[in-house]
């Protein structure tokens, strides 16, 4: 049987295919005549434009331009009748280990017992929370030397891998010195600190959760914000997205999770309409949150926030704290997008930034389109909180 290769539009040395055992396949040159001749025992051949894949036993074994395929032959001792498949394809190197060329913060990191630089944590492509988004974790940050809040964090962590059915063997004051020594090793005096429970892996690769090994994850790295210093100066412009956050009957919003495409898929969608970041909706079509803060709107001088489907933020705890404090009226309530675009002013809160400015949602300049009264004395008792003792921890740096 032969296959005609005219349509390649050049001429082509013939080749004759032959199988010489389970494993070996023979290639003999012929005279050029515009075809190859192909014994089809144990043998399928598939042509791609000018390439001829030679597949055995329902197996693909390479591919070759038929140029290069030629070429190879021509290379041959013209005294050699064959050539063997050995001789033109072999596997690729197996590496003894990953190298990693990407480029990461300074920072430490801490998992299975041993302190690392950021770029030697590593988790394993099998684990689940990787996979399947099956973990929980939680974010502190450390501002001039010290911890803040970090026991509300802790409780929060402890209270999610608790509803998620996790486990570490570590309470919280191990874990408590694990954050402490990744943040003295880093000796960084201001940083963003993270620490993960994640599903784990199984042995056997068990789809089953109950046979996984729960493992848990720290590491400290340089403070960031959301918003940037140019932003936080003006405020942030901001997109209201017709896009419901994930509801809390499918999700807990009160167990800190990964569960972010609802998130990344507002923030295209802010940034295709010129905005910076991204507010969603709950269920209701009312204001829920964004990707890793809350939201804040002041009318008429009293605060409010929204109380359904948003994650009990530990800065927005703080906001409500400082407001007491302020004796400023800080309520819960649903708030309709037309109402805060009609605010008076607007911020959003995170640990990663504290309390920002929102001066513009859509196209709509916010109050007098510049960071109003209330959202600066909010700003300055969060961060005159941090001298508090009370909430305070302070590093021991070697």
């Amino acid at each position: 049987m032969s296959i005609d290769t005219k349509g390649g539009n050049r001429t082509f040395a013939a080749l004759c295919i032959e199988v010489c055992c389970a494993d070996k396949v023979r290639f003999r040159c012929t005279r050029p005549n515009g075809y190859f001749g192909i014994p089809l025992t144990r043998m399928d051949i598939r042509f791609d434009d000018f390439a001829i894949i030679f597949i055995l036993k329902n197996r693909t074994l390479t591919a070759w331009t038929f140029d290069t395929l030629i070429a190879l032959l021509i290379k041959r001792d013209p005294s050699v009748q064959s050539l063997e498949l050995n001789d033109m394809y072999k596997l690729p190197a197996l590496s003894d280990r990953h190298s990693d060329p990407a480029t990461y913060p300074p920072g430490i990191a801490f998992m299975d017992g041993q302190y690392l630089p950021i770029s030697e944590a590593k988790i394993s492509v099998l684990d689940n929370g990787f996979l399947h988004s099956d973990a929980t974790y939680d974010v502190a940050h450390v501002w001039k030397g010290a911890f803040f809040r970090l026991d509300d964090h802790l409780e929060r962590f402890f209270a999610g891998m608790e509803k998620l059915h996790m486990s570490i063997p570590f309470d919280r004051a191990e874990v408590t010195e694990i954050l402490h020594n990744c943040v003295a090793l880093s000796g960084l005096k201001n940083a963003y600190v993270e620490f993960i429970c994640s599903r784990g892996t199984s042995p056997t690769f068990s789809r089953d959760p109950r046979d996984a090994v729960n493992r848990f994850i720290a590491f400290a790295i340089p403070f960031g914000s959301i918003a940037n210093p140019e932003q936080m100066r003006r405020g942030l412009h901001v997109a209201v997205i017709d896009l419901v956050r994930i509801p809390p009957s499918s999700v807990d919003p009160t167990v800190k999770n990964y569960h972010w495409l609802d998130l990344v898929k507002g923030l295209y969608a802010a940034y295709a309409r010129g905005a910076e970041t991204a507010i969603l909706l709950d269920a209701n079509g009312n204001i829920a949150e964004g990707p890793g803060f809350n939201v804040f709107a002041v009318k008429n001088g009293k605060i409010s926030s929204p109380k359904f489907g948003v994650l009990m933020g530990i800065t927005r705890q703080t906001i409500f704290d400082l407001c007491e404090e302020l004796q400023i009226t800080c309520t819960t309530d649903d708030l309709a997008p037309n109402e805060l675009r009609a605010a008076d002013e607007v911020f959003v809160t995170s640990t990663a930034g504290g309390v920002m400015p929102v001066t513009k949602i859509d196209e709509t300049s916010i109050g007098t389109g510049s960071v109003g009264p209330t959202t600066k004395e909010i700003t300055e008792a969060y961060w005159r909180m941090h001298e508090d003792d009370r909430f305070r921890q302070v590093i021991g740096y070697p």
